[in-house]
Order: structure tokens, then C-alpha cells, then sequence
């Protein structure tokens, strides 16, 4: 069996779905990763998209490739849920990606869609129940590591499915589960790496250091504005620069 690979909603290869190892953890990661070898290099990049069980996956990093003789190839790689979307984009508010903020579970919701819409497209409140309200600190953090740190100080979880995002007491179980291979169903052998890019970032924010700040600014020198490159390619995948050495310098004699 065989599932359909689409480059910008445009179908380009297929690829075997008994070789896919699908994983959907509570808080975690949300993906069909694949292992197998080919006889012919796959057009395959970053970008590319898939649908199984009505939800599209995303492949997120470059595939390793492995050239084991002439007309062989080894792949690994993975294609993710729409959650991992929000592990690339910062949690802000009112421009700045320092802040506190309180709420109870709705709120809270309400708060991190609007955010992630404003920087994504089609994100939407699930459910939610009352755990109370709670204040949580951020600085840089990232949607997906900003939802975790509220679900924990609620004695909660988060969950997502396609782009609905649910903070409940508990959403659900684990679920893990290797494809059948053959004639005879036996498992595959799958001897798997996980692929994790160095993080490829398309909007870039910078930071300096905490010398000689003005009356009015706090801990560090926050220099305003970004700068893009390749987020037509990409998507938006926001990263922060830090040099201490960047501050208010004294100029003049």
C-alpha cells in the first residue's frame, strides 16, 4: 500500500505506507516516520505533505539519505502533524516575546489561537474545562513549549488535532502503532534515526546584552523588528540571535 506524497496541493510521488511508523503522544510528538530503501533517489523536500486518517503531516526537515551500493538507497525521515507547526513560531503579545500573562483555560486558549493565527492561518479553540486560572512567564518561548508550560502548571494537558487545539484535565492516551509488511503481515524491521535539522529559521530576532541600558528597559537590550529570508519556501520559522556584546554604547569624546 501506498500513500501520495503532494508538493503546494500538486500530487508528486508515492511512497510505501507499510513502511511508516505512526506515533501520537499526549503533549508530544504527532508524525508518520518512514524508513526503507529505494532504488532510485526520491523527490522528496522540505514542504512536501501528506494525508492520512483526514489529517496532513508536513515534512519538516531534510530526509537522510544513505547510498548503501549502486541502485540502493536507505531514507529516513518524517512527516509531522499540524502541531509541530507551532514549535517554529515564538508566543507574543502586543509585539514583544517577554511577558506574563494570566488566564483560565479558555482564555488561555482564546489567547494562543489569536497568536498563532496571526503569524499562521486556521487555528481554532477545542474544548476546555475549568482548572483555574493561572500565570505563566515567557521569553522567547515557542507556541508549542508555551502551551505545555500552561497545561502543567494546570495539572492539565493540551491536545491538537488537525489545527483545534483542546486544554482539558485529560485529552487522551498514547497511541503508537508500526504498519503490517508481506504476505505473512510479519512486522518490518525498521532500524530508524530521528532527523532533526539544525533548526532552519526564516524569520530572525536579535538580542544584546544588559550594559548601559536607558531608564525603562529591562534585563537586555531587545533590538526591534526581524529579518526574513525564504519564508515563501519555508513557511515562517522564527529564531532569536543573542550576542551580549550588542548594547548602548557611549559615543563622542
Amino acid at each position: 500500500m501506498k500513500i501520495q506524497i503532494k508538493r503546494k496541493g500538486i500530487n508528486t510521488i508515492e511512497i510505501p505506507l507499510n513502511a511508516g511508523v505512526y506515533a501520537n503522544k499526549v503533549m508530544a510528538e504527532h508524525l508518520l516516520s518512514f524508513s526503507f530503501q529505494s532504488s532510485k533517489l526520491l523527490d522528496l523536500v522540505v514542504g512536501d505533505t501528506l494525508t492520512y486518517k483526514g489529517e496532513e503531516y508536513t515534512l519538516n526537515n531534510t530526509p537522510s539519505i544513505r547510498k548503501t551500493s549502486r541502485f540502493s538507497f536507505e531514507y529516513d525521515f518524517a512527516f509531522e502533524g499540524s502541531r509541530h507547526l507551532l514549535s517554529n513560531l515564538f508566543i507574543t503579545h502586543l509585539g514583544a516575546r517577554k511577558f506574563s500573562f494570566s488566564g483560565t483555560a479558555q482564555e488561555w486558549l482564546n489567547f494562543i489561537v489569536d497568536c498563532a493565527n496571526s503569524k499562521s492561518s486556521g487555528w481554532t479553540v477545542g474544548e476546555f474545562e475549568d482548572m483555574g486560572r493561572v500565570t505563566v512567564e515567557f521569553d522567547s518561548t515557542y507556541i508549542l513549549d508555551a502551551l505545555t508550560m500552561v497545561a502543567e502548571d494546570m495539572k492539565g494537558e493540551w491536545g491538537v488535532k488537525g489545527k483545534v487545539i483542546s486544554l482539558k484535565k485529560t485529552v487522551g492516551t498514547a497511541r503508537a502503532l508500526t504498519f503490517k509488511y508481506g504476505k505473512g503481515e510479519g512486522l518490518y524491521s525498521l532500524t530508524r534515526k530521528i532527523i532533526d535539522d539544525k533548526k532552519i529559521v526564516t524569520r530572525a530576532y536579535a538580542r544584546g546584552g544588559s550594559n548601559n541600558l536607558p531608564a525603562g528597559m529591562r534585563d537586555d537590550f531587545t533590538i526591534d523588528g526581524y529579518i526574513e529570508k525564504n519564508t515563501a519556501l519555508y513557511g515562517i520559522r522564527e529564531g532569536e540571535f543573542i550576542d551580549e556584546e550588542i548594547y548602548p554604547k557611549r559615543t563622542g569624546t
